[in-house]
């Protein structure tokens, strides 16, 4: 038995009529872009730096919050995961990226170790690291260069239901520091209403970083 996640029972599941009809869709992802004040962050990240992997941190653990975002469709059939742990991405010396996974259940201070092992390994051996964690992941990612006012992640298949986030490069809004975060995902599982309650789970993560040290 596999204790890392639990089958959703179809007959049951109030948004099952939602989810039969919109897994028949073609194209079931989509994605909206938000702003996000990370001010907190911003200034933790000025006195202790790791501001990437902070940002990651908070984003996944958010993700968590909201169940919605650790459900996945997997061989046709709805899963709820314990965890959602963090897909991470990094950008390497050729100008590529490679990417890797996280354990999110654990203390900032021991993430930010792991990111930083995990990035070392990405920059000296130049292979993707292996996903061990399955399906029960959010892909993050960031596009430092510039900003954007939307993007939409590439599906790896018909049902893909792994949520990714995307924010781009901080930019200034008077004394605070904000960032637009694109939010894909699929629309069989997650709603605009579900995207609202992350937003919030978000804002409380971020409001954590100005009592932490």
């Amino acid at each position: 038995m596999d204790l890392t996640k639990e089958l959703i029972n179809l007959e049951i599941y109030e948004r099952s009529g939602l989810f039969k009809y919109i897994s028949s869709y073609e194209m079931q992802r989509y994605s909206m872009t938000v702003e996000i004040d990370i001010t907190p962050i911003f200034k933790y990240c000025k006195k202790y730096g790791n501001f990437n992997a902070c940002m990651v941190y908070a984003f996944v653990n958010a993700c968590n919050n909201v169940e919605e975002f650790r459900m996945r469709i997997e061989n046709g059939k709805l899963y709820k995961h314990k965890f959602a742990h963090a897909g991470v991405c990094f950008s390497t010396q050729n100008k590529q990226f490679r990417q890797g996974v996280i354990n999110i259940d654990q203390m900032l201070d021991n993430f930010i170790e792991d990111y930083q092992k995990l990035k070392e390994e990405c920059w000296q051996t130049g292979k993707i690291i292996q996903n061990g964690f399955g399906q029960g992941i959010i892909e993050t990612s960031c596009v430092k260069w510039y900003n954007f006012i939307g993007l939409c992640e590439i599906a790896k298949s018909r049902d893909d239901s792994i949520p990714s986030l995307t924010w781009d490069k901080v930019y200034k809004d008077g004394f605070k520091r904000k960032v637009h975060l694109a939010i894909t995902m699929n629309h069989s599982i997650v709603d605009g209403y579900h995207i609202g309650l992350l937003i919030e789970a978000i804002k409380k993560e971020v409001e954590k970083f100005k009592s932490k040290r």
